[in-house]
Formats: C-alpha cells, structure tokens, sequence
C-alpha cells in the first residue's frame, strides 16, 4: 500500500512526491511547532524526489520492461532513466539553492547545495569512466543528496 497501487504504471512517482517532503515536515511538527516556511519543502523537493524513484527503480528497468510492468522507468528505459535521475538532481540542487536564497535562513540552503554539488559533480565525472560502479550506488547517493538539501531547507532557529 505504500505506492498506493502505483508502483507498476506510469504513476509510479507521485507517492515519493507526496511522502518523501512530508518526512521533515512531520517531523518538525512533532519536535516544535510546524513552521509553513517548510512548506517549501515541497516544490523544491520535487524533482530531486523524482530522481530518487527513479534511481531506486534502475535495477529492475529490464526485468520490470521484460515482464510488462508499467512503471515510469521500465516505460522510458535505462538510458532515459538515467538521463532523467542526473537532470532532475541537477535541477533540483540550483532550484533549491536559487529558492532559498530568497529565504531569512539563505546560508544553511546554500552550504546545502554546495555540499550536493561537490558530491554529484565528482560522481559524474566518476561515471564516465565506470559508469556500473556509480549506477549501483545511484539510489543511496541521491537519497543522500535529498536529505542534505532537505536539512538546508529548515529554518534555523524556527519553532
């Protein structure tokens, strides 16, 4: 029940888009007071939050495009999976950074998405010279990347 039925169509990916914002949202809300400010959370979460589902999906794009599965990285194949996971990083990582500039808490966000870049950018370079050697650990290293920018994004001292 946790993709709500989803997992193999095309709509595979709005479960993580709703779920994976709200985690640091709860968690603050239980912790102190909710801040709406971390309603940000969620649109600056979102393609970074894409990625990750589809770099958890990249193992089974062939198995899952063998057996008929519909899910969105078993529809669009390994390449355009891949292609997708690095873009929506990207893109995520100068989103969250160029949104939260905008914010009173500026310098945590930006020493957030310095800290993703210098790990993203070398991994890049690392995967066009071995590429398996990056793709196994992809779903970990965005994961990763999502909770670093995810912990930028709270307010300091909000509560």
């Amino acid at each position: 029940m946790y993709d709500l039925w989803l997992k193999r169509t095309r709509l595979s990916w709005p479960p993580y888009l709703v779920a994976l914002p709200l985690v640091p949202i709860w968690v603050w809300a239980t912790l102190a007071r909710l801040e709406p400010r971390l309603l940000l959370l969620c649109p600056l979460g979102a393609l970074l939050v894409v990625a990750v589902h589809l770099a958890q999906s990249l193992p089974d794009v062939e198995s899952d495009g063998a057996a008929g599965a519909g899910g969105l990285a078993a529809r669009v194949g390994r390449t355009h999976t891949l292609a997708l996971c690095w873009s929506a990083a990207a893109a995520a990582t100068s989103t969250a950074a160029a949104g939260l500039v905008l914010a009173a808490h500026a310098f945590p966000a930006l020493l957030a998405a310095g800290a993703v870049l210098l790990v993203l950018l070398p991994a890049l370079g690392v995967r066009r010279h071995a590429p398996a050697r990056v793709d196994r650990h992809l779903f970990a290293l965005l994961g990763t990347c999502a909770v670093v920018l995810g912990t930028g994004a709270i307010p300091v001292g909000a509560g």
